[in-house]
């Protein structure tokens, strides 16, 4: 636990570095163990240590309003979505592999990764998958650009803590 803690700290701590070159982040392990408590944390702290524009959205989240955007009475583009999440200093993309895995989610999460990428600006992935499990939902592509930079992977390999609760 201590290992994943310290990680994400440091992270925040060097959010300037980090943010300087595109730096990411891959959280994984299993349910419960508090993998989004921790992103939400360095979210915040990443705020209010460094004044930065954060964001942690779930996948689903993410692919409902791409969805939503190819409705005739939509308000909104694709592009102006991608073009939002493309606008923050962090994105927290949650819940990565909670969807069904569909080509078209694929490529809306590769999409937004490899967009953030091109800009060398840093996304934080959470999931429940092993690392190497990722790429069935997010692409070999974006992966591989998470780690670009140095972006750990940082795995959460104890129990849930929710039924101590």
């Amino acid at each position: 636990m201590s290992k994943a803690l310290n990680a994400c700290m440091d992270y925040v701590d060097q959010f300037s570095d980090n943010y300087a070159a595109g730096r990411s982040l891959v959280l994984t392990g299993n349910v419960g163990n508090g993998k989004t408590h921790l992103a939400c944390a360095t979210v915040q702290a990443v705020i209010r240590k460094h004044g930065a524009q954060a964001v942690i959205v779930t996948a689903a989240e993410i692919i409902r309003v791409f969805k939503g955007a190819m409705d005739r009475s939509a308000e909104y583009s694709d592009r102006e979505v991608l073009d939002e999440l493309a606008a923050f200093d962090l994105l927290v993309i949650d819940e990565v592999g909670a969807q069904s895995g569909s080509a078209y989610e694929l490529g809306v999460l590769h999409e937004v990764i490899d967009r953030r990428y091109q800009l060398v600006l840093p996304t934080v992935v959470v999931s429940n998958l092993a690392a190497t499990d990722l790429a069935r939902y997010i692409g070999d592509r974006a992966l591989d650009r998470l780690r670009q930079a140095g972006g750990k992977a940082i795995g959460f390999n104890w129990a849930s803590a929710r039924g101590a609760v």
